[in-house]
């Protein structure tokens, strides 16, 4: 059984809102890890909550790849960058790579 894990980083970005607005948003779980057995695919879901009470969202989803450096820092870069990146087994439908959350609303991807 192959195992590997990464992390969404960069999952979200492109906070749009009023500059002195408290805004927020919530993504869990943070981190997937997929078993799959070769040749099959697994799928997995994220749930993406605005947090603020006012404020809509605009979001958009990416993928990237992360490693820790000498010090065990977390360092994120693009996708498909690292020798061992998994990011090109992993897709996100075109119709959901950018949406808007309104106050409160959550949706799960």
């Amino acid at each position: 059984m192959k195992k590997f894990s990464f992390f969404f980083c960069s999952l979200f970005c492109g906070l749009f809102s009023t500059i002195f607005a408290q805004t927020g948003v919530s993504v869990s779980p943070p981190r997937l890890y997929f078993e799959s057995d070769p040749g099959h695919s697994n799928t997995q879901k994220v749930t993406v909550t605005n947090v603020s009470a006012k404020n809509s969202l605009d979001l958009a989803i990416s993928l990237g790849d992360w490693e820790y450096d000498e010090k065990g820092e977390n360092m994120t870069y693009g996708a498909n960058t690292r020798p061992a990146s998994c990011a090109s087994w992993v897709s996100v439908k075109k119709e959901e790579n950018y949406f808007t959350l309104a106050p409160g609303e959550k949706k799960r991807y």
